[in-house]
């Protein structure tokens, strides 16, 4: 769980892959968790700096974990950009979590 976060964390500089790739492998491993594995990985991801956070609640909200990413969403700045080029052609949540 812990090394699925650090690996959205630090998505930018993941060797030799863009962020459209990262998500598409993010999504892949997310889709295979249980719910209980995915409530974990939310109490911990508010553990987690913002754009972490952020991308996250995309990723499961592509998924169809809408009812899981309301405290995610809650635990972040309305106004804040979160910078990360390519996550909008893997996911079409981006626009509501703020991520350009």
């Amino acid at each position: 769980m812990l090394q699925l976060l650090d690996a959205i964390r630090y998505i930018k500089k993941i060797p030799d892959a863009s962020i459209e790739t990262s998500c598409k492998r993010f999504l892949a491993i997310i889709k295979n968790f249980t719910d209980k594995e995915i409530n974990t990985l939310v109490r911990l991801a508010l553990k987690y700096p913002p754009a972490t956070r952020a991308l996250l609640g995309a990723l499961l909200e592509q998924l169809q974990q809408g009812r899981t990413t309301e405290v995610i969403f809650k635990s972040l700045n309305p106004i804040t950009k979160y910078k990360l080029t390519g996550a909008a052609k893997a996911l079409s949540t981006t626009e509501k979590w703020n991520i350009v």
